[in-house]
């Protein structure tokens, strides 16, 4: 993978986004102008960008090639690989330079879809002269997808999270231990069960903590800086309760042992495991079997060089997330569309306002069918702001004295972010993780 690479396909993308979401010219029956960007997968085999589209019900990927350093070969590979997608996805775009060299491979492309694929396979052809890392020359449109192949795929359409990596309330040094733990269990059967055993007994709550009502520090270091203490309001409810002689203490040890039990069909070992794989799926640590990728071993054996150094692993884990997990793209449109905002006083209005805005471009969707739960939902930007101002991405304006209605936002300024070591770190992920990113989990899957 090469910043060359990236920039293309992040481009591409909104250039025909914006197209299908404000015009019919490049649009077919797949899609409406409901589409909109979601998250990449990483499995096999991997696109460069993903689509949906909620009223026509499609997954749609993106392969882009670039025209510095790609032979013929290397944009067959890459029509390939748009054939592929079509085993998880409902149709597919493929993004390819006109010229290689003085070879015409717009006319040789074009060609092949005409007596190959259109009516036959639903891929879309675009091509460009040139690009030169921002703009493109004659960004066109070669052959679309014929509406006639639209409903006959079997993929069942499934509703993806926003382009960016999620995370949601947990330690970035749990999440090393936990594709720590991945890389250590070598089985197949159970595999997903024997890492969590790994991480879970070994790391959060090892057996000097599962037999005592006193709060034992674990061996990973929270998002505050200190050990996280495994069952810690749990034990202290039911110390509580046994100092007052309300349990004795071998129904307090029981009832403790409850949260870790693997018959309980809900408890902290359950809902601990449910919530905190996502974030190395999304950033590619790992594949869908958690199997660790050739990205995920780079980092292991980058990190276990400075084990516990905790702020070592925050820039590690910091070069992963902005570029892999898409978060410096996001932060770059949050600041593009602030300087658009006239007037920024409150937080409440700021978040709306880049929300909309997202929406508009078809970057986010907003789920209808989202169920309203009892419990509050999370507000937008809540959780990216934890972790960006956790890894010093991101200004504290408490910290500069503002006038503030929240910790981050600066009054007519918005959200402001450190890219001085926003940029630096991109650079670092390049020469530190380009080559790991770009290998296929094909390689991972042979390997396993």
């Amino acid at each position: 993978m090469s910043e060359h690479h990236d920039n293309g396909a992040k481009i591409s993308s909104k250039i025909i986004l914006s197209s299908w979401k404000s015009e019919l010219k490049w649009r077919n029956k797949f899609i409406s102008d409901s589409i909109h960007f979601c998250h990449s997968s990483g499995v096999f085999p991997s696109p460069d960008r993903a689509f949906e589209d909620q009223k026509k019900k499609t997954n749609i990927l993106l392969e882009f090639k670039p025209q510095k350093g790609e032979s013929k070969r290397g944009i067959m590979t890459g029509l390939g690989q748009c054939i592929g997608y079509l085993n998880k996805a409902h149709a597919s775009v493929f993004v390819a330079p006109a010229y290689i060299d003085d070879f015409d491979m717009g006319k040789f492309l074009t060609d092949t879809f005409k007596k190959f694929i259109f009516k036959k396979l639903p891929i879309a052809l675009f091509t460009f002269d040139s690009f030169d890392g921002e703009n493109f020359k004659n960004f066109k449109l070669r052959c679309n997808i014929h509406d006639g192949l639209y409903g006959r795929s079997n993929i069942i359409y499934k509703s993806n999270k926003p382009y960016w990596a999620w995370w949601r309330d947990w330690s970035l040094d749990a999440c090393y231990k936990l594709l720590k733990s991945a890389n250590k269990i070598t089985d197949k059967d159970n595999r997903s069960d024997k890492i969590w055993d790994e991480f879970f007994f070994k790391y959060f709550a090892p057996p000097e903590t599962l037999n005592t009502l006193e709060p034992i520090p674990s061996t990973i270091i929270g998002l505050d800086g200190n050990k996280m203490i495994a069952f810690k309001d749990k034990k202290k409810r039911l110390k509580d309760q046994f100092e007052k002689q309300e349990l004795t203490l071998d129904d307090a040890l029981n009832l403790l042992k409850k949260e870790y039990s693997k018959d309980e069909v809900e408890n902290l070992y359950r809902n601990y495991k449910k919530n905190n794989s996502i974030f190395l799926d999304h950033n590619n640590l790992w594949d869908e079997k958690k199997f660790v990728t050739p990205l995920g071993k780079k980092f292991l054996s980058r990190v276990e060089n400075f084990d516990e150094k905790i702020d070592k692993l925050k820039d590690e884990f910091a070069q992963i997330i902005l570029v892999q997990g898409k978060h410096h793209e996001f932060i770059e449109e949050i600041k593009e569309i602030t300087l658009s905002l006239k007037k920024i006083e409150n937080d409440k209005d700021y978040v709306e306002s880049l929300e909309v805005e997202l929406d508009k471009r078809g970057h986010i969707a907003k789920n209808p069918n989202r169920s309203q739960g009892k419990a509050p939902k999370r507000k937008f930007l809540q959780a990216e702001k934890q972790i960006w101002g956790n890894l010093g991405l991101i200004y504290n304006a408490s910290l500069a004295k503002e006038k503030r209605s929240t910790r981050y936002l600066f009054k007519d300024e918005g959200y402001k972010f450190n890219f001085k070591k926003i940029n630096n770190l991109v650079k670092e992920f390049y020469a530190n993780y380009g080559y790991e990113s770009d290998i296929t989990l094909k390689n991972s899957e042979l390997i396993n």
